[in-house]
């Protein structure tokens, strides 16, 4: 509680909510939520009580619940509103004019940092073409990631290097997500006017930040490594294409275990 008081992560205050979703399709992880649920359109991603529950058993199961609901869904032409085709806009092209802005996020000082970091750091502003550098505590946190869409209005910046915990810019959801990738990515791309595709991310967190407290040397070297080699891969970068995508909203995920997050996220 004290050392995430700074960004608000624990909120004592905060009050139970109720919420109603409309569901076409129900995927059953947890059996003791929804014993009595029975249908065609119901999918159960457990076993017997006899089964393996292991972590890998759980991960396979969410896995094929979910591809399991893709193969109904799929088959199914009439499902009204809940089914449709979603057309993305592409991506605006990427400007000629290169303006590079880093931001390094420190994860609310999670794993300690190094005073060879901020020299690193400070040393970007002297490359070709960087045109802002800064160090955020929690580039997640919602006030911290709006700083970052102003100053990339503010500068006019055509080309982001995020340095955090994020592995990369896509809008999807694998394995290695975590609440505050997601969030980050959302807040950082939703209806801001930053383009995916102009945005180099690399996880210092877990690549570089992780190790100082075992192996400063190496935490350092590959703190810098990391950095400037995502400063030279935004020069390469190209716009994302857009395709036609079929999506359907229409399944519910109940429960809260590594199978029904496994599901859901599949």
């Amino acid at each position: 509680e004290e050392v995430c008081s700074a960004i608000g992560a624990i909120r004592h205050d905060q009050l139970e909510e109720k919420s109603l979703e409309q569901a076409g399709l129900l995927i059953i992880a947890d059996p003791e939520l929804a014993p009595p649920v029975r249908g065609n359109d119901v999918i159960r991603a457990y076993g017997p009580r006899s089964s393996k529950s292991d972590a890998h058993t759980m991960m396979v199961r969410g896995f094929a619940a979910a591809a399991q609901a893709t193969v109904l869904l799929g088959s199914k032409s009439n499902l009204g509103k809940q089914y449709g085709v979603s057309i993305l806009p592409p991506d605006p092209p990427l400007s000629d004019d290169i303006r590079i802005g880093v931001f390094v996020c420190r994860c609310n000082n999670s794993f300690s940092w190094m005073e060879g970091m901020d020299q690193v750091i400070k040393e970007l502003n002297h490359k070709k073409d960087i045109y802002h550098v800064e160090v955020v505590t929690s580039a997640c946190i919602p006030e911290h990631t709006s700083t970052i869409v102003r100053t990339v209005r503010a500068k006019g910046l055509t080309r982001l290097v995020i340095g955090s915990c994020v592995c990369c810019p896509l809008d999807f959801i694998c394995s290695a997500c975590t609440d505050q990738r997601s969030r980050f990515k959302h807040n950082l791309f939703s209806a801001t006017g930053i383009s995916r595709s102009m945005v180099v991310t690399q996880d210092i967190r877990g690549e570089a930040l992780s190790l100082i407290q075992y192996d400063p040397l190496q935490a350092l070297n590959r703190f810098e490594g990391l950095l400037m080699h995502s400063v030279q891969n935004a020069y390469n970068l190209k716009s994302f294409s857009s395709d036609v995508r079929n999506y359907n909203l229409a399944t519910a995920v109940i429960g809260e275990s590594e199978t029904a997050t496994y599901a859901a996220q599949a």
